[in-house]
């Protein structure tokens, strides 16, 4: 798995998703390994798989927060009409309702649908239009 990551990062995206298979292979049920994979998928500009393989592990495990605001960001960059992202956000949100990086997600898409007073309270709960 770590090193998976670490050719991730420096861009060794072929050699990452071998390694990532392996660590899936031994263990299944890793999600980190398999949302990581999702991830190297859509840098490597195989958007497909990239959301076939989050969607897959959200069928192991749908409240697996990071995979769903993964998936969602890649519906919505990717063409998505917004219905199936939103779908994808809000089932994130609920699962890990506190967490900034989460409610960015369905904030921002609902900015780019055009509604902005429930956008600004997801991308800033604090932050209340005036009348």
């Amino acid at each position: 798995m770590k090193l998976g990551t670490l050719y991730q990062i420096s861009g060794r995206y072929d050699e990452a998703l071998g390694k990532l298979n392996q660590a899936r292979r031994l263990n299944p049920q890793n999600l980190q390994a398999q949302k990581l994979m999702g991830i190297i998928f859509e840098r490597k500009g195989d958007v497909a798989n990239g959301q076939q393989t989050l969607e897959k592990l959200l069928t192991l495990n749908p409240r697996f927060a990071p995979a769903a605001n993964n998936l969602a960001w890649l519906y919505r960059e990717h063409g998505d009409d917004g219905e199936k992202t939103l779908e994808v956000a809000q089932r994130t949100k609920e699962a890990v309702h506190d967490d900034l990086h989460i409610s960015d997600t369905p904030g921002w898409i609902r900015y780019q649908l055009g509604v902005y007073q429930r956008a600004a309270s997801l991308l800033n709960p604090h932050f209340r239009f005036e009348k």
